[in-house]
């Protein structure tokens, strides 16, 4: 019988496949060769090389939050997700929409913004793994961050040249 985290890994690498195709058919090339598990994907997005990391959060789309992993275990004594992850762009899921942001202006703004956020532990992951709830309005204005539609996620405002990866 299927344990509810080898559900939750199925489903998150069929949502990675589907996000890679996504890229393929608006013509960005994927490399297929080199992922590995510090990324999902690897593309090239308008001449920009890219490692993306995608997180299926189908069953929270109406929820007005997305789950952005820190740690492994509550005690926050080993790094993992965000903290770890050597993808440029993370990519969370939710249903028909993505929610997208560069890697490390998210940590940049977690560092000076963590007091305002609960550490919350996630019951169905693998290892114990914490991580912060985060209410998707605090990012609407900020240039590093965007919400949009599945099959928009090639165009997203945040892989145009002319977006700086700052905070």
């Amino acid at each position: 019988m299927e344990t509810d985290f080898e559900k939750a890994l199925a489903g998150g690498q069929t949502k990675e496949f589907v996000i890679a195709l996504i890229f393929f058919l608006a013509g960005c090339p994927i490399e297929w060769d080199n992922i590995d598990s510090r990324q999902d994907i690897i593309t090239r997005v308008n001449g920009r090389h890219e490692r993306i990391e995608v997180k299926d959060e189908d069953n929270y789309a109406n929820s007005g939050n997305i789950c952005i992993e820190r740690y492994q275990g509550i005690n926050q004594k080993k790094y993992s997700g965000l903290s770890i992850s050597e993808s440029t762009v993370f990519i969370h899921t939710l249903d028909k929409k993505a929610v997208l942001y560069r890697t490390q202006s998210m940590r940049v703004w977690l560092g000076s913004n963590k007091e305002k956020l609960k550490l919350k532990n996630f019951p169905n992951a693998d290892n114990g793994n914490c991580g912060y709830i985060t209410p998707i309005s605090y990012f609407n204005s900020r240039r590093w961050f965007d919400l949009c539609g599945l099959n928009d996620i090639p165009h997203s405002t945040i892989f145009q040249k002319s977006k700086e990866q700052s905070a």
